[in-house]
């Protein structure tokens, strides 16, 4: 069986943030428009990656939505162009290495 390709050092990620219970199907949708895409290095693991994301939502979101940011913050992962939100991957410390090589591996595939 074939290594999986090399995910190169800077890898570019971008977000969608959605407010309210994620067990919702309709939440409302912060405007794309105000949240940047942001590079990261997949090597420097999970802890780094989170605290792009939560440095790049502090610079952007308003100070009303930044009050619970840090502890209601879950990333997940979008595993394929077509699948539905129910699908997304729950990112944590634990299986960041192996979601990354797959969602890379397919991505590069499409």
């Amino acid at each position: 069986m074939e290594a999986p390709p090399a995910i190169p050092e800077n890898v570019m990620g971008s977000l969608t943030v959605y407010k309210g219970d994620d067990s919702v199907s309709r939440r409302h949708r912060l405007n794309p428009a105000e949240i940047e895409a942001f590079p990261f290095n997949p090597s420097m693991g999970f802890g780094v990656l989170r605290a792009i994301i939560l440095r790049n939502l502090q610079q952007t979101l308003d100070p009303q939505h930044q009050a619970t940011l840090a502890t209601t913050l879950k990333i997940r992962v979008k595993p394929s162009t077509v699948a539905p939100q129910n699908r997304f991957i729950v990112l944590t410390d634990e299986n960041f290495e192996q979601v990354i090589n797959r969602v890379y591996s397919q991505a590069r595939v499409r």
